[in-house]
């Protein structure tokens, strides 16, 4: 789940809460012990005695997921209402971090493009797709840039593929 209203807000740790006394895992982007790159987690169950896999689906689809997407959707309703020229800040700022930077880290490309889109869906950014935003969150994964690298990338030649590749992508692929 992309959760950054939440984040932003200073709610994820009662959805953490709330989530551990249904029996729930609240987990970073990479599972367990893992941080949320980009604001993404993880939600699953750690209680299956007794429950079928089908019921277990059922409550998490029909119950627990739509409560979280409510509480994000507030969140990001409350950024709007009490902190938007914060929010609208941090969004456009990672507009021009992604399309200026020379080098990005994983963890700078992942929280920029959240908060941007995060901005996509609040419709503050209007000329960014929401599909370039999504496949970007794959491609700068470090995998991703030794794989498609014809060469070995140290750090620092990986995060200046990272942000060429940002760049060239939000240039190419712009609304």
């Amino acid at each position: 789940l992309h959760l950054p209203g939440l984040k932003i807000a200073g709610e994820i740790e009662k959805v953490k809460n709330a989530s551990d006394d249904m029996g729930l895992a609240v987990r970073g982007f990479y599972g367990e012990g893992s941080e949320a790159a980009g604001d993404f987690y993880q939600l699953s169950n750690q209680i299956t005695l007794g429950k079928s896999e089908q019921r277990l689906l059922e409550i998490m689809q029909d119950e627990i997921v739509p409560k979280v997407v409510e509480y994000e959707r507030r969140a990001r309703d409350a950024l709007l209402g009490k902190r938007r020229r914060s929010t609208e800040d941090a969004i456009y700022r990672a507009v021009g971090l992604l399309e200026n930077a020379r080098m990005l880290s994983i963890e700078e490309a992942m929280n920029a493009l959240s908060r941007v889109r995060l901005g996509i869906t609040l419709r503050l950014v209007a000329d960014i797709r929401p599909d370039t935003i999504c496949h970007l969150f794959l491609l700068v994964q470090n995998a991703h840039l030794a794989r498609t690298s014809e060469r070995d990338l140290d750090a620092i030649n990986r995060n200046a593929a990272r942000a060429d590749l940002v760049r060239s992508s939000l240039k190419t692929r712009r609304g």
